[in-house]
């Protein structure tokens, strides 16, 4: 940002908390000072790397503000490149590769499969149920432990731990994971 400040003649200082965004900006006229509350929402990486994309255009001088502005909010507008299915899919199988790196047995692997795929599922209940930001996390995170504590009581002895923490893998990045833990 501050490279994108200074490509447009303005000198630019910016602190970004997962909360709050604090810039300010200094031109011909002076220093305007500026705080936003954010709300860091969920992670898009292709919309990331899309978002980075163009502003270097606009950094290069390849793209006028307007039309960066322009395309920034296509970009945000933009459906998910995978369908639902397959991004639920792709979940399951990350949380139990982590299981895998964590050394987990192959029932430790397939718990946390499982408690993924419902991990992956429950993301989708926010916005169809209209919950309130910040409440998907915990009940992710009391799912995901009652989840691998029942398997590990009632299935096969299993380290609820770490089916727990590979359940929740695909809450990160950013405090969903903190908060879910």
């Amino acid at each position: 940002m501050s490279q994108l400040a200074a490509s447009l003649g303005v000198d630019g200082v910016f602190l970004y908390t997962p909360t709050a965004l604090i810039f300010s900006i200094t031109d011909q006229h002076g220093e305007s000072t500026y705080l936003r509350r954010v709300d860091s929402g969920g992670v898009e990486v292709d919309k990331l790397i899309r978002f980075d994309e163009t502003l270097e255009e606009l950094e290069a001088g390849t793209l006028s503000v307007q039309a960066a502005a322009k395309q920034l909010d296509e970009i945000a507008a933009a459906p998910p490149p995978f369908s639902t299915p397959v991004t639920i899919l792709a979940c399951a199988i990350s949380c139990g590769a982590v299981a895998v790196f964590f050394r987990g047995s192959w029932m430790e692997v397939a718990a946390a499969a499982a408690l993924g795929l419902v991990v992956a599922m429950l993301e989708l209940l926010p916005n169809r149920l209209n919950w309130e930001p910040g409440f998907l996390e915990p009940v992710a995170g009391l799912v995901a432990a009652a989840g691998a504590l029942a398997v590990a009581h009632f299935v096969v002895p299993i380290d609820h731990r770490l089916v727990t923490l590979a359940s929740l893998i695909v809450m990160v990045p950013g405090l969903k994971i903190t908060v879910a833990v």
